[in-house]
């Protein structure tokens, strides 16, 4: 033993770089006490009271440090801001997968802004020790679960391991994907097949509401041309109304989800949020004077006949929530993301059509709704000083597609496609004015 009074010691805590982390923080304070206790027994007097009074400010500085974070922790995890930019380990930032957009998730007790955690796909960070998760979104089943930072085995939160490449984590070392259960394989029959006669339902709803942003509806005049029940193109021979109608197609064979998502289950997940798609495929009706309430005939959007076009469905984003029931509602912004896809079919018509001119630099205008689609194609070259396309000066082609049938509006249109139909003058003056009066059609 050192029994020189003027000795003077120096205590530190060998591990000082490492976190003293709860819940054994109490037990390493009581550690360091003993040790400290049986070192001061060993001093002499004057040296104890000062080495006491030192660790005595140590010791609160400690307890202050400890709960100082533990402050942090729990405010960072209370909050429902999922922009919350503070380092966490991966254990506490928490992602969540299989939502649905009606849903509502609750963090011990209160409301997180599930929306913005999942179109940011950013974390919602978890408080020190056990947190309570509770999200329900009928019909799916309601998940009450509990997970804690660090995790613990009484942890009953399901965890998703195996990711999918749109999953908002790749490697557990990036945080944890919570499966909140709201997956339409997990619909019972009965559930499922509602949500298809809801959808069905949506879409015979669609009228004169949607109008100003996407006509359903037109009036053929004897002479425009229509597709009838065999695909081919035909003319009309007295006036017809024609109307653009969408069906819900159940038993489309959709094997990949074309937003790169797992396989579809006839409808298609959208995004985050759980928004879907159904599969439509369009058709057109065409009434008479003496039919009003029911079509005279029925013919296909498209030309049957046409290999290069690829299959008929498209897919219509719908605004699904539950009620007592489903709710499934079509706005109209979602029918022109299906009218652009529409008037794309017609690109893919005039590349097989049209032969020595490059589409390149071919201007669509249109909605893809009953009104039809318009093209114009200035002939192109390609600059051989530049490698650039380049207009060559001869007369631009105009194009015009409706109730399925791809005429040639002008002259040069008919010398570029001369298997296309020539447009009536009701058609040629639809398509002029699509394009707008500084189009000259005459050209």
């Amino acid at each position: 033993m050192h029994n020189d009074p003027d000795a003077e010691f120096e205590v530190s805590d060998l591990r000082s770089d490492q976190v003293i982390d709860t819940p054994d923080a109490t037990a390493q304070l009581n550690r360091i006490a003993i040790a400290t206790s049986a070192l001061v027994r060993r001093m002499t007097p004057p040296r104890r009271r000062l080495l006491g009074s030192a660790l005595a400010i140590i010791g609160v500085a400690l307890v202050l440090a400890l709960a100082l974070r533990e402050y942090s922790a729990a405010t960072q995890g209370a909050t429902t801001d999922a922009n919350v930019d503070a380092p966490s380990p991966a254990a506490s930032a928490l992602y969540f997968k299989d939502a649905a957009p009606w849903g509502v998730l609750r963090i011990d007790g209160r409301v997180v802004d599930m929306g913005k955690l999942l179109d940011e796909q950013s974390p919602l960070f978890l408080h020190l020790g056990a947190t309570r998760l509770d999200y329900s979104a009928p019909p799916y089943t309601a998940l009450h679960c509990v997970i804690s930072d660090p995790p613990a085995r009484s942890d009953t939160c399901p965890l998703i391991t195996n990711y999918a490449p749109d999953d908002s984590v790749q490697t557990p070392d990036e945080g944890r994907l919570i499966d909140l259960g709201a997956n339409l394989n997990r619909l019972t029959a009965s559930q499922f097949a509602a949500l298809e006669q809801a959808t069905e339902g949506a879409l015979a709803t669609l009228g004169a509401d949607d109008a100003a942003v996407f006509s359903l509806s037109m009036q053929l005049a004897p002479g425009d041309h229509y597709l009838n029940a065999q695909g081919q193109v035909s003319v009309a021979t007295q006036p017809l109304r024609a109307t653009l109608q969408l069906t819900f197609d159940r038993a489309a064979p959709i094997n990949t989800n074309p937003n790169a998502g797992p396989p579809c289950r006839v409808f298609c997940v959208y995004g985050a949020d759980g928004a879907l798609q159904a599969p439509i495929t369009p058709g057109w009706a065409y009434y008479t004077v003496v039919s009003a309430k029911a079509p005279a005939f029925q013919g296909p959007f498209l030309q049957t006949n046409n290999a290069n076009i690829p299959s008929n469905d498209g897919f219509l984003q719908l605004d699904v929530s539950w009620q007592n029931g489903w709710r499934v509602s079509i706005e109209p912004y979602e029918l022109l993301g299906m009218g652009q896809t529409f008037c794309n079919s017609g690109v893919v018509m005039l590349g097989s059509s049209i032969t020595g001119a490059d589409l390149g630099g071919a201007q669509l205008l249109g909605v893809g709704d009953a009104s039809g689609c318009a093209y114009i194609i200035q002939p192109q070259v390609t600059s051989v000083a530049t490698g650039a396309p380049v207009a060559t000066g001869a007369p631009t082609a105009l194009y015009f597609l409706r109730c399925g049938a791809l005429l040639a509006v002008n002259v040069a249109a008919q010398q570029l496609a001369r298997s296309l139909p020539i447009a009536s003058p009701a058609e040629a003056q639809a398509a002029q004015a699509m394009v707008g009066p500084s189009f000259s059609s005459g050209r």
